[in-house]
């Protein structure tokens, strides 16, 4: 409840999703997924930190639409329920190669957050600089970006005409209960335009070029400085050899991938593509990809507290 508010016990409830017998309990076993969350609100929380009894009580609820379809279904996630899985299945096949996890996790995200795009657009909200409109902009370009890495030969741009199979996918799902308006796609692509342009800053592209390298003291430099800022303390070679990233070129390339995503909005693939014509048969994109979601996932946990 944090400092002060209404509060109270809660009971959770989680369903096995493997196909051998359940076992474990769910902070140890991942195969248990939570599916309803009750909080009996009985109490309120004081700034002094007393728990005093209310005399109206409730219970908080929380169980999704998609939740109630997983277990209907009998399915292991949202994503393979019909409000997804179409367009989740349409995506697998367009891609080449093996369907690994980082992949997998990849479609989801688009699906996500283009869904959520198409709603937000829906309810009044633009992409802009502040507040939600600055969430909706990083919701389009993350949904983006995931969409240019899955589709490696794809230009920016190019991966646009999903984003049309995306907003089709969902009317349909929705069909008789929710109406998008005609103008959606349109803001979409005028946003992924601005984007493009980003992609083609001569001084960002000459920012991202110079950050990549061969040269081992430059390398260590630009690593540390990014291990220096969440992981203060810890020894680089230790660091590396604790992920299994071998090719310090790589993990350079994949760090300057994130500082020019999250602060200058450039597009990872571009950084990556940089890093292939410059480094060439050095450059190992699971090993950046590696790096780069390090300190995505470091990022994200300075960004929560």
């Amino acid at each position: 409840v944090g400092l002060t508010g209404p509060c109270g016990p809660d009971t959770e409830m989680f369903m096995w999703i493997g196909k051998e017998k359940p076992e474990g309990i769910p902070n140890e076993n991942p195969k248990w997924v939570e599916v309803w969350n009750d909080v009996f609100i009985q109490y309120y929380k004081s700034p002094e930190g007393k728990f005093n009894p209310l005399e109206q009580r409730n219970v908080d609820t929380g169980m999704g639409l998609e939740r109630i379809l997983t277990i209907l279904q009998k399915k292991q996630s949202s994503y393979q329920t019909d409000i997804f899985y179409d367009l989740y299945q349409e995506i697998r096949k367009e891609i080449r190669g093996e369907i690994t996890p980082v992949r997998d996790h990849k479609i989801r995200i688009f699906l996500d957050h283009s869904r959520a795009s198409f709603f937000l657009i829906n309810d009044g909200v633009l992409p802009g600089k502040n507040e939600r409109e600055s969430v909706l902009r990083r919701l389009i370009k993350n949904a983006t970006d995931h969409l240019t890495i899955l589709f490696q030969d794809y230009e920016h741009l190019k991966v646009f005409p999903w984003w049309k199979k995306s907003i089709s996918h969902f009317e349909k799902v929705y069909r008789g209960r929710y109406v998008f308006k005609d103008n959606i796609i349109e803001i979409i692509e005028t946003e992924l335009n601005k984007y493009g342009e980003t992609t083609k800053s001569p001084e960002i592209i000459k920012h991202v070029t110079e950050g990549i390298s061969t040269d081992e003291d430059f390398d260590k430099k630009i690593v540390e400085s990014q291990l220096a800022k969440f992981q203060p303390g810890i020894n680089l070679s230790i660091f590396l050899k604790s992920q299994s990233l071998t090719s310090l070129p790589s993990v350079t390339a994949g760090t300057v991938a994130f500082e020019a995503k999250s602060t200058l909005g450039f597009p990872v693939e571009e950084t990556y593509k940089i890093a292939e014509k410059k480094l060439g048969q050095e450059f190992d994109r699971d090993q950046a990809e590696k790096i780069r979601n390090i300190w995505q996932t470091e990022h994200q946990k300075v960004s929560r507290i």
